[in-house]
């Protein structure tokens, strides 16, 4: 069953990975890290036990998580060439953004900032901005708008933009009153303003998808926006929003990337770019979802949803 899987993944295969990433970043075959290359990853969803959750409509233990996070990591690590950048697209914490929960992703997070690999998180409807800055205080430093997590990544060829689409709730620990979609006034004057000074292609990233947050028309018209990368639905989905009908229409790529961990498409994202394209490679890892019997034998289908997308590449022109 998977999810006995993602519990004991940090045995043989991730030891596995781990030993070659030592092998490549050794002294004599040191692996440097590439400007145009970036992993993009989303809902991550880090977990407590039961027992140490803090709001008693918690309800939710996947203790596969942290383990299918660490081979994530590892499978990062041993890339040559390394990213020079990875980004997640929100959703860090499982439920209601307790602060254990991003402590624990700090310490599984490390690994790559010891390789001095750049790490640019974003918001999504599960987190809470002030229980993530207690373990990421340098995070609202380097926002570009304040009271939100709104960051630049800049690479040779396109930067990326990552919005901060989280509504926090009024009411903390209650699923049915989870964070909402929106750039909010401020956000969206700043995001307005950035859009006609934009001078290389760039890529537009939130944790919400382009049609939730309400940027479609904005960016389709943008003729330096090239793609638009988001989170949230725990499924590889594809898309070509665009601008209108008739003679002025425009067309750009949108990739919505599964989840890091926790359920519906696992995996992450491997993006390289190049002068006059950049090309997003779908690392399709898994389908699962929690059951009631873990010892229950394993839907074909899942295995046919994993088909679906291995090695699956999706091209961005610049």
């Amino acid at each position: 069953m998977i999810t006995r899987r993602g519990f004991l993944v940090g045995s043989a295969a991730s030891a596995a990975v781990t030993a070659t990433a030592g092998c490549l970043n050794g002294k004599k075959g040191a692996v440097a890290l590439d400007p145009n290359r970036v992993v993009v990853v989303a809902d991550i969803h880090i977990p407590l036990p039961l027992k140490e959750q803090q709001y008693p409509d918690g309800g939710r233990d996947r203790p596969w998580i942290v383990g299918m996070v660490k081979e994530n990591i590892a499978e990062i690590l041993a890339l040559d060439p390394l990213p020079a950048n990875v980004i997640a697209l929100g959703d860090m914490s499982m439920s209601f953004g307790e602060e254990r929960e991003y402590a624990i992703l700090r310490e599984l997070l490390q690994p790559l900032y010891d390789r001095g690999i750049a790490v640019t998180l974003g918001m999504g409807n599960h987190d809470i901005r002030a229980s993530y800055a207690k373990s990421f205080p340098e995070a609202a430093a380097k926002s570009l708008v304040p009271g939100r997590y709104v960051h630049r990544v800049e690479t040779p060829h396109a930067d990326f933009i990552l919005l901060d689409s989280l509504v926090e709730p009024k009411i903390r620990g209650r699923h049915n009153e989870l964070g909402g979609a929106a750039l909010g006034k401020e956000q969206s004057a700043w995001f307005d303003k950035e859009l006609k000074a934009l001078k290389k292609p760039t890529f537009v990233c939130a944790h919400h998808g382009p049609y939730q947050v309400k940027v479609v028309g904005k960016i389709t018209r943008c003729p330096k926006v090239v793609g638009y990368l988001y989170g949230h639905v725990h499924r590889w989905s594809f898309g070509a929003p665009f601008s209108d009908y008739g003679v002025n229409a425009r067309t750009i790529r949108s990739v919505g990337i599964g989840s890091f961990g926790i359920d519906g498409d696992i995996g992450y994202a491997i993006m390289d770019l190049a002068p006059t394209a950049a090309t997003l490679k779908i690392i399709a890892k898994d389908y699962y979802f929690p059951v009631k019997k873990p010892q229950a034998e394993r839907p074909p289908l899942w295995d046919e949803l994993v088909r679906d997308h291995i090695g699956r590449k999706v091209v961005f022109p610049l």
